[in-house]
Order: C-alpha cells, then sequence, then structure tokens
C-alpha cells in the first residue's frame, strides 16, 4: 500500500481490509498507525543495508564505492515511498527509537567501509576519510531527491548525470605518495 499510495494517504482501514483482518488488530500488533510506521521505517532501512550489502567486493575499492553509489540510486527508484519514508520519516515530528537508528547507522557504516578500504589501499588519504564519505552520500542523496521530485529539465539524461556527478570522487581518489 505504501508503494502504490504513499503515507500520507496510507490508511489502518485499508491495510486491515487488504490484509483480511481488522483494525483492532492491527492496533493490538502495532498500537496505531505511528507505530506501524515506525515498524515501516525500520524496514526500510533494513532493506536497504540489504541491498547495500548485496554489492559485490571487487579487488578495486574505487569501483566498488562507485557501485554502492549506483545500488543507492537503483534502490531509490524501486523503492520511492520507502526512501522517503526513510529520509524525511514517516509522519511529523517522528524521532526515530534506538533500535531504528541501528538499522540506519548500519547502511552508513556499508558505505564508510568501502571509503576504508579505499584509505587502505592507498587511494584515499586517512584524513579524506570523512569528507569522501560525506561527499558520496550527499551526492547520491541529493541527486536521488532531485530525481524522485522530478526536477530535472526535461530531455535529461538522469543515469548520465548521476554517473557523472559520481566521477569525481574516484578521479580525485588517487594512490597517495
Amino acid at each position: 500500500m505504501l508503494a502504490t499510495d504513499g503515507p500520507n494517504i496510507f490508511s489502518l482501514r485499508k491495510l486491515a481490509i487488504k490484509a483480511g483482518t481488522s483494525t483492532t488488530a492491527v492496533y493490538s500488533l502495532f498500537g496505531g498507525k505511528p507505530a506501524l510506521l515506525a515498524a515501516v521505517h525500520r524496514e526500510a532501512f533494513r532493506r536497504f543495508a540489504e541491498v547495500l550489502a548485496s554489492v559485490p567486493t571487487t579487488n578495486d575499492p574505487t569501483v566498488d564505492l562507485y557501485e554502492l553509489g549506483m545500488a543507492y540510486r537503483k534502490n531509490a527508484i524501486a523503492n520511492p515511498h520507502f526512501y522517503a519514508i526513510m529520509f524525511t520519516g514517516p509522519f511529523p515530528g517522528f524521532q526515530p527509537e534506538s533500535e531504528v537508528r541501528a538499522e540506519v547507522d548500519a547502511t552508513f557504516q556499508v558505505l564508510k567501509n568501502a571509503v576504508q578500504r579505499c584509505v587502505d589501499a592507498g587511494r584515499v588519504s586517512p584524513d579524506q576519510l570523512g569528507t569522501v564519505t560525506f561527499g558520496v552520500w550527499g551526492t547520491a542523496h541529493g541527486l536521488v531527491s532531485l530525481e524522485l521530485s522530478d526536477m530535472y529539465p526535461p530531455d535529461t539524461d538522469i543515469e548520465l548525470i548521476y554517473r557523472a556527478a559520481l566521477m569525481p570522487f574516484f578521479q580525485t581518489i588517487r594512490p597517495m605518495h
């Protein structure tokens, strides 16, 4: 239902009917719509972590880092409502619980580990770990957010723009002397 309708028109009554149960059952399991949407938020990050973890590791950590950026986009495009819930929250005033925070941190850790592999391979200076990590994440996130908001000019090759925007990170990641 979230994938087709989005969180703003999501209804417990519709969910219960679709699941062949009652709203009472949903309240018993989750305590209400906010708790159910918090569970969906947690699940969205869990699935996102699985996507990132499924990116193959090769002998070239910069290729792997690039592929993580591409997996980020692919996941967001395939799951735009989950993406929106992950990064804007499932409802106004939402504060993730500590176990949700662990799910969020796990997804970021995959990216940080990939950049650390670049550091270990001598391709990134250790003092650039945070800069490169946040730079790749911010670039991917910003471009995906623009794409999902349909904020590109007509006839734009979005994938080409995305690839080109990620490339400077890998052109500046050179072996350390």
